[in-house]
């Protein structure tokens, strides 16, 4: 009788070992989760067992696919495989576009403006406009208080032109109202809010949310982090004459800016977010926003070859509210 148990645990073990995701722990092998480029979870497992796949976080409009065994995510990964080697897995999501939408349309549109900057001369006592020439751009509210309005845009895009002598920024909102703006300056600061280097401007306008539809307030736009190369983003603006055109993408990463590629002539010196998320002219000061609509940078440049985006990363433009806002 215990021969023929003997025997029958034998066969079970060689079954076990020629059929099943089984082995005996003689060693064991590590299986990192990545997610977004960040290590996620690190999982050990004995070698020649399989791994489990781990529940995917939820992010907010996109939709998990699945795990990968490289960064581009071209190979997805067969959990019925045994590990004999330490392994990375890579998350992949897609954009859910169809909810994306929903929330640029119905929330964050609030955010963003059109911004006409007209630098002109006049002539007989400033009675009559001699010549002008205007920018156009966007912005985004990055503050509703006071009775004011404050509008994160581009430098070039409000700066005064050299050899005209006047200025008027008119900023327009989603539906149609329009406001006469300035460039900020804390009263504590020599300097206005504007600055080549960062290719960064805050600029302002009364309002008074009091006498404007409820549903038609502006709102101020929540803030994120920098993106993560490969992360999607999105981007709003008004390039050509549109109004909040929205385009998607994502981050190819960052990189400092050959200017003779760009569609102006931006002085930053700094490492910038590129994207795929097209723009155009028109689009300089809109924002780029991750897709829970938080705002990750500020477009301001766009590849004259194919439309790439380029934006200011989140992390510069707090660091320019820092100089001439905040004064920190």
């Amino acid at each position: 009788m215990h021969k023929k148990l003997s025997l029958f645990l034998v066969i079970i073990l060689v079954f076990a070992l020629l059929t099943g995701c089984f082995s005996l722990p003689t060693s064991t092998n590590t299986v990192n989760y990545y997610i977004d480029g960040q290590l996620y979870e690190t999982r050990t497992v004995f070698s020649g067992s399989c791994t489990q796949s781990i529940p995917a976080p939820k992010i907010e409009n996109q939709i998990f696919v699945g795990w990968f065994l490289d960064p581009e995510y071209t190979v997805e990964f067969d959990f019925s495989n045994k590990i004999l080697i330490d392994i990375n897995l890579y998350a992949y999501y897609t954009i859910d576009a169809v909810e994306t939408t929903k929330l640029m349309t119905n929330k964050v549109m609030k955010s963003v403006v059109t911004i006409q900057s007209k630098s002109y001369n006049t002539g007989f006592g400033g009675l009559v406009e001699t010549n002008s020439i205007t920018a156009q751009g966007s912005g985004v509210v990055i503050d509703v208080s006071g009775g004011y309005c404050y509008v994160l845009t581009n430098a070039h895009v409000v700066s005064k032109e050299t050899g005209y002598s006047d200025q008027s920024i008119i900023v327009e909102d989603a539906w149609g109202n329009e406001f006469s703006a300035r460039i900020y300056q804390n009263p504590n600061s020599k300097n206005p809010a504007v600055d080549d280097s960062y290719d960064l401007a805050l600029i302002c306008f009364k309002y008074n949310s009091a006498n404007t539809d409820e549903d038609e307030l502006l709102a101020e736009i929540e803030l994120a982090t920098d993106p993560a190369a490969k992360s999607y983003v999105v981007s709003l603006g008004s390039p050509l004459g549109q109004k909040n055109a929205i385009t998607y993408g994502s981050v190819y990463g960052y990189t400092k800016l050959n200017q003779s590629e760009a569609e102006n002539s931006a002085n930053v010196d700094f490492e910038i977010i590129v994207h795929s998320a097209v723009i155009n002219h028109g689009s300089s000061g809109g924002p780029l926003l991750d897709t829970a609509g938080k705002l990750v940078g500020l477009n301001f440049a766009g590849l004259e070859s194919d439309g790439t985006g380029c934006a200011i990363p989140l992390s510069k433009i707090k660091e320019f509210l820092n100089i001439y806002v905040y004064l920190k």
